[in-house]
């Protein structure tokens, strides 16, 4: 396959599993879930300041199909990025809130959490190893010592904390707006406007916070490689 159609075929496949991601969400009628979905997508606004010279210092292949108006001194973001963010950063928080009571019982309050944790370390090698590695949809420029197949081993810990804390904040969310189950998602009812903010509220706040501590790491470490990125 030419690079193009990579891309393409990624593309397609991200659009594709982000659909069935959104039709499960509605089938569950719970506004709650459908703002996680729609918090987790806006995400891409932390990837434009995730990507930058003195973060991940990041380049997207040039053949993926781009957000109209997002692109500054050469750099631009993907259209298929809010997809990519939407559905892992939605479904895990959700799914791992559904199974907290079945978690505790069996491994505890802690073991629970760290759990969690180990979902988000898992999880971005599972995707990026192909993503970066394979297919080469995005590459990161740091020095080989600072990356594990592709992608920086800083983002085990960093993807660890991307679900750990979104899934705290939701699970207390999900019992805090106390929505009746199979509300729906009625634009005069108050429950879907609630369940909305209310779901997003937890992933945008989890992420924040994951940005806060990683800035930390990249402040106190040079791993980047000069690729003539310009911010």
């Amino acid at each position: 396959m030419s690079n193009l159609e990579i891309v393409r075929t990624y593309e397609i496949a991200s659009v594709v599993l982000y659909l069935a991601g959104l039709w499960w969400i509605i089938r569950q009628r719970n506004p709650l879930y459908l703002g996680a979905l729609i918090g987790a997508t806006f995400l891409y606004g932390f990837d434009w300041a995730f990507c930058t010279r003195g973060f991940f210092n990041t380049t997207y292949n040039p053949d993926l199909i781009r957000i109209p108006g997002l692109t500054n001194q050469g750099m631009f973001e993907p259209a298929v990025i809010p997809l990519n963010y939407g559905l892992p950063f939605s479904i895990m928080p959700i799914l791992l809130t559904r199974s907290t009571p079945a978690l505790e019982q069996k491994i505890g309050k802690v073991g629970t959490l760290f759990f969690a944790w180990l979902c988000g370390l898992v999880g971005v090698a599972v995707y990026e190893i192909p993503t970066v590695h394979v297919l080469h949809i995005w590459t990161y420029h740091q020095l080989p010592e600072y990356m594990f197949y592709g992608f920086p081993w800083s983002n085990f810990w960093l993807a660890g904390n991307l679900v750990l804390f979104p899934y705290i904040g939701f699970r207390y969310m999900d019992r805090w707006a106390a929505i009746p189950h199979g509300a729906g998602f009625a634009v005069s009812s108050e429950n879907t406007w609630k369940g909305i903010l209310m779901g997003a509220l937890p992933i945008w706040g989890g992420i924040f916070v994951t940005y806060l501590i990683q800035l930390f790491w990249y402040a106190n470490v040079n791993p980047w490689v000069d690729v003539g990125r310009p911010f």
